[in-house]
């Protein structure tokens, strides 16, 4: 099916289902078996007019796919260690050493610096290299914007919200993106908070989603709706039920 960034459905199917990290050993023996087509169907081309394949190419392909494997192996059981911050933090190292110009990695890697070690200069750079890596990938566009308008560096943030607006095919992630857009831009307030209605009376969640530190930020910079902003990061987390908002006038008139 028709879809903007292949990694983040497969991660969502994945979390849908349960299906946990995948084994390193496994596909340790699917490259093997990989690696032996190639060199029987080498074998056979030789002989043939098509002259000798590049094995070692093709080699360096395969290896390069290992690491890709491995390092993604790695991203799934750092990211089930909720409660085991240490151990996560080695194995997103690891997996960044298998795999440093993989975005979905790097971009994992700088969403747990940031979010769980709140070590933000860390997890600036990994979002640089995640982009530098993939400038389109949606999750990474958003999860940085979002770092930067914490920092304050709004005009930087909405570049990037902009760009990812552009990408996102999510509907969790379109939602963050307008969250963002109206804690933290004056000029789309309210563009903003008609979409995010619309979203949520769709049923859209992001569940577990920390806005805190946003609303935090926001609330700073004089946003005029604070009670309104927190409560909405509240239901976008899927913490509250929606009705708690319909307290709001500015959430109703949202609806008009």
């Amino acid at each position: 099916m028709p879809h903007l960034d292949f990694d983040a459905l497969m991660l969502r199917l994945a979390e849908e289902f349960e299906l946990g990290a995948p084994s390193f050993d496994r596909w340790m023996k699917l490259r093997d078996t990989y690696q032996r087509t190639l060199e029987r169907q080498g074998s056979r081309r030789a002989t043939s007019a098509d002259g000798p394949p590049p094995t070692a190419e093709t080699s360096a392909v395969a290896d390069r796919m290992t690491a890709r494997v491995r390092a993604r192996s790695l991203l799934g059981q750092a990211a089930s260690m909720k409660d085991e911050p240490d151990r996560a933090d080695t194995l997103y190292r690891q997996a960044v050493e298998s795999a440093p110009d993989d975005a979905t990695v790097l971009g994992g890697y700088g969403w747990f610096s940031h979010v769980v070690r709140h070590e933000y200069e860390r997890a600036e750079d990994l979002y640089r290299r995640a982009l530098g890596a993939d400038p389109t990938h949606a999750n990474n566009l958003g999860n940085y914007a979002r770092l930067l308008f914490v920092l304050g560096r709004h005009g930087e943030a909405s570049v990037l919200v902009a760009r990812a607006v552009g990408v996102a095919s999510a509907p969790e992630l379109r939602l963050e993106l307008d969250f963002y857009r109206y804690a933290h831009m004056a000029s789309e307030r309210d563009e903003a908070l008609a979409l995010i209605h619309h979203g949520i009376s769709q049923g859209d969640r992001s569940p577990g989603w920390d806005l805190s530190e946003n609303v935090d930020r926001a609330v700073r910079d004089g946003h005029p709706e604070p009670e309104l902003l927190a409560d909405l990061a509240n239901v976008i987390a899927d913490e509250v039920p929606a009705d708690v908002l319909n307290q709001y006038g500015a959430w109703r008139a949202a609806a008009e």
